[in-house]
Parts: C-alpha cells; structure tokens; sequence
C-alpha cells in the first residue's frame, strides 16, 4: 500500500512506477496524497506528480485506485493503469479540487473487469468525467492488456493499450525495473520492450 507514504508537508512530491495487486478484501485506497489532514507546522501541499503507477484489484477487492487532492495547486496525475475485477462498488480516481489545481490529468486507464460497480471518479464515467473537468481527453477505459494480473505480472502484452499511449512530456525517464522509456512511452509501471 502507497497510502500513508509521508505526512503531507511536502511540495514537489513525485509518486510514480509502483506496481500495486490487491487479492484480499481489503478497503482503502492504493494510492492517496495527502493520507491526512495537515498540521500547523506543515508546508502547503503543492505540485504532486503521480504517474505511470500499475494497479491491478483482484476478485475479492474492495479498493479505490488514486486519490490526490484536499489542497494546493500544480498536481499531474498521468499515465495510470488501473484494472478492477472486484463485486464492489468504487471507483478509479478521486481529484477533489477545482480543475484549475490540478496541470495535467491525462493519459491514464481505468478499466471494469469485475462484476461490481466501477466509476471512472465518484458518481461518473469517463464521458461525464471529461464534460465535468475537461480531463483525461486521451484516456481510455479498456483492458490495460497486463500480462497476468493474478500472478501479479502487470507488464504489458504485446497487445496492450498501453503501449505508446502515455504523454509524450509528463512521463517518467526510466520504468519500475530502470528501463529508459523512449520517445513515446508507455502507460503504467512498465516500459514494454518487444
């Protein structure tokens, strides 16, 4: 789990290539900034990147995908691959902020695997999401294509959307396993190499 990383006196925070499998029915998020509320000796939170995470929720999960917002201004969250197979109700991204706060939100996957109930954001499809906030305008909600999630193998297939859809400018240099990413490069942890 990636909630509870650092207390939210941060600016500049940068989350990126983690690789989260959730099999067990656990609540709660796989990643969340801030994971509470600020104290009076804590900078403002400002300028989080989280980008080009894989998350994969099994069968029996109960978790959200990416929460980022409650303050500050400058946040990008890009390149997210997120897979659900749960029978719950949740959903992929929680931003909470006026749209004005946050750089960049694009390029990311949130896909329905499972038989629950899966929103892009809370109450909203991609479509409704897109109208609402002008986001993710090149994402998508189709099957990330990882190789296998429940051997928690979230690599992408050879036929996967992922590969060459991430932004261009906002990704990160290298991938989870240090593999330089190249000019038009993936979505999610993994940079796939044919």
């Amino acid at each position: 789990w990636i909630e509870g990383t650092s207390s939210p006196s941060f600016t500049d925070c940068l989350i990126e290539n983690n690789v989260v499998v959730q099999m067990g029915n656990e609540g709660g998020w796989s990643i969340h900034v801030p994971d509470r509320s600020r104290g009076s000796e804590d900078l403002a939170m400002n300028n989080v990147t989280i980008r080009n995470n894989s998350l994969f929720f099994g069968p029996a999960a109960r978790s959200r995908g990416i929460g980022m917002g409650g303050e500050g201004t400058g946040h990008v969250v890009v390149n997210n691959a997120v897979s659900y197979a749960g029978t719950q109700n949740s959903y992929c991204l929680d931003l909470d902020l006026p749209p004005s706060s946050y750089g960049a939100v694009d390029n990311n996957i949130c896909h329905q695997k499972g038989s629950g109930s899966y929103s892009w954001a809370p109450g909203m499809n991609l479509a409704s999401w897109r109208n609402a906030t002008g986001f993710d305008m090149n994402s998508s909600s189709s099957d990330p294509g990882f190789v296998d999630p429940v051997a928690h193998d979230l690599f992408p297939a050879a036929n996967s959307v992922m590969i060459d859809a991430g932004h261009a400018n906002l990704s990160s240099a290298y991938d989870h396993d240090g593999v330089l990413r190249d000019a038009t490069p993936d979505i999610g942890a993994f940079e796939f190499q044919p």
